[in-house]
């Protein structure tokens, strides 16, 4: 009879340890785990962040003598990987949704700090930029530069409709995100943050190995007027005056990026995708007529924003991460104390 009660009470504790370690994470572990043990709860999303931030880290320190604050990145760097490895391993197994927001969007809500740190990055390999090629090759296409071509067309009612699609990047970007984590659908948020995270940092690579300012700086000279608007030609103004840098071109991530959602948005939420479709659109439209992009630029950008969908199809983060209710959870055994 005691046995069976023995049984009974470590049967009791392994589920309540399943129950709190469930979410995510690749297997069922409980907190104060060796280091390999919390590296194999990492969601590929987080093999993505840190993989980035080895690799320019890396580079700053062989290859950054021109970057200022050359060190102070480096270290900074070696902190974000531990950032990372502090968010898997204390919120994997977190079941309040608070937690669970970290856990699945620390990254959406960081990769501003990485845009911005471009600005400090663009000089890493090379002292000018290659804006003439761009503009070379376009027009040996196409006979014209299209960001210069347009400008007859450029009155206050197509360019507010233009900055529209431009700022419409923001919603597009976070609605699915959090549409989907209302929706507890928490597969498809990773699913899609590692689509994204994909995205985002192909696209910075390619701002440091092959620099483009853009045309608002490179042709500055040639537009025959500026921009001008009511609501959203001086909100987009503003936004590019305080938080844009200087160069960031090449591939468009704005493109890649709304690519990824707007997929995903058709996917999972249809009419969600439905409203994101004339608005990405025009969003590629925007950045070439805004005088942010060349078409080049947003080319690259979609085969960017493609690659990635492909490679997160290919390495799916099903089967990565256990949600209660999901699959069932694997029991863990229980030391005696």
């Amino acid at each position: 009879m005691s046995r069976t009660v023995e049984q009974d009470s470590r049967a009791a504790m392994s589920d309540a340890c399943v129950r709190k370690a469930t979410w995510p994470g690749a297997a069922n572990r409980l907190r104060g785990e060796s280091i390999p043990a919390v590296l194999r709860q990492y969601l590929p999303f987080d093999w993505a962040i840190s993989v980035y931030v080895m690799v320019i880290g890396a580079a700053v320190a062989v290859w950054g003598g021109a970057v200022t604050n050359r060190w102070k990145i480096v270290v900074l760097h070696l902190a974000l990987l531990m950032a990372v490895f502090a968010v898997v391993r204390y919120f994997s197994a977190a079941r309040s949704r608070a937690a669970c927001f970290i856990r699945l969007l620390y990254l959406p809500l960081a990769i501003t700090f990485f845009y911005e740190e471009m600005g400090l990055l663009l000089r890493l390999f090379h002292s000018g930029w290659f804006d003439q090629q761009i503009i070379a090759l376009e027009r040996s296409i196409l006979g014209v530069s299209p960001t210069l071509w347009i400008q007859p067309w450029q009155k206050p009612l197509v360019n507010e409709w233009m900055m529209l699609g431009y700022f419409s990047y923001y919603p597009i970007v976070g609605a699915p995100l959090l549409i989907l984590f209302f929706k507890r659908r928490d597969h498809e948020v990773a699913q899609l943050v590692w689509a994204m995270s994909l995205a985002f940092f192909i696209s910075y690579l390619g701002f440091i190995i092959y620099p483009v300012q853009g045309p608002r700086f490179e042709l500055a000279g040639l537009y025959e007027r500026e921009l001008t608007g009511y609501l959203f030609v001086p909100l987009v103004n503003v936004i590019m005056k305080t938080a844009a840098i200087h160069g960031g071109c090449m591939p468009s991530s704005h493109v890649a990026v709304t690519v990824v959602c707007l997929v995903y948005a058709l996917k999972y939420e249809r009419r969600l995708g439905m409203v994101c479709f004339p608005l990405v659109a025009t969003l590629f439209l925007g950045t070439v007529a805004g005088r942010f992009h060349y078409l080049s630029d947003v080319a690259a950008g979609v085969l960017v924003g493609v690659f990635a969908l492909g490679v997160a199809a290919r390495y799916p983060v099903k089967g990565w991460m256990v949600v209660p209710g999901s699959q069932k959870a694997r029991p863990l055994s229980v030391k005696r104390i």
